[in-house]
């Protein structure tokens, strides 16, 4: 059993919580949405044999609590406590793995902070503005905010999940019944990600110009071929220059599969070792 150190990281504005784990060079692996460090502990258990490995809940999520209200989320808030974060440990540069809202959140720190990055997996980061058809995707999720106010938080995730074309890795209900289902901390960062999150994660348009004198892999799993967050990752790596790297399965197998995306996540970290 490994041992796992759990910490608290002061911020302006906010607290973060994350999770230490192995020896190694530093991996920090960011969840996206409104998941948190413990959809990645499976992954991070497998990682920590050849990294110290750092999960954290993004500001907002789960145990990173603000110091006052909630406010809707941004890149670079997001991307500075990612540095905050990094430069606190000490350990030099860090190799990055984020998943989608999580990607995003790494593309901007590794284009913010080049010397805070050793390499940056971005695991199909959901980043619409590079798609061509940017304005209609956009709009249809500006609807999922709207249909969360007026209807409430299953419809609007059953609004997004369709949007996104995938499964939902977290299934949000009105019920009581079905919301015992979840930890009350997930079903309470649905809300946050409906009403603050979902429409700036996916109209953050990354730096190119900056990103393409980084050390930078774009990923996206065999599974989700058509699925927006494929489709925005191919988007990137285009613009990047960059062939696509393709993972196991879809969006979310990290989280089930860790055993085989651990496998993949090595060796695209690999030859920056």
């Amino acid at each position: 059993m490994q041992d796992v150190q759990k910490k608290q990281l002061k911020v302006p504005g906010a607290t973060i919580y994350y999770e230490v784990r192995g020896q190694g060079p530093l991996l920090v692996m960011i969840p996206g949405g409104p998941t948190d460090a413990d959809t990645l502990a499976g992954l991070a258990r497998l990682m920590a044999h050849h990294f110290t490995v750092v999960t954290y809940d993004p500001r907002g999520n789960s145990r990173s609590v603000f110091d006052d209200i909630p406010v809707t989320q941004n890149m670079d808030t997001h991307g500075s406590d990612l540095a905050a974060l990094v430069q606190s440990l000490s350990m030099g540069p860090a190799f990055i793995f984020g998943n989608s809202g999580g990607a995003q959140i790494a593309l901007n720190f590794t284009a913010r902070y080049p010397s805070l990055v050793r390499r940056l997996v971005a695991h199909e980061p959901p980043c619409i503005p590079l798609l061509p058809d940017a304005a209609k995707v956009a709009e249809k999720m500006r609807g999922v905010e709207k249909i969360f106010h007026l209807k409430g938080p299953a419809l609007a995730m059953a609004a997004f999940v369709q949007i996104a074309g995938m499964p939902s890795p977290v299934r949000a209900s009105d019920t009581p019944t079905e919301k015992k289902a979840l930890p009350p901390r997930v079903a309470s960062n649905i809300n946050y990600f409906l009403e603050f999150g979902v429409r700036s994660i996916g109209e953050y348009k990354p730096d190119i110009d900056k990103l393409k004198k980084r050390d930078v892999v774009v990923g996206a799993g065999r599974d989700s071929k058509g699925q927006l967050a494929y489709r925005t990752a191919e988007a990137l790596s285009r613009e990047l220059g960059l062939k696509l790297t393709e993972f196991p399965l879809d969006h979310s197998s990290w989280a089930r599969k860790p055993e085989d995306f651990a496998k993949s996540l090595l060796m695209a970290l690999s030859h920056a070792e």
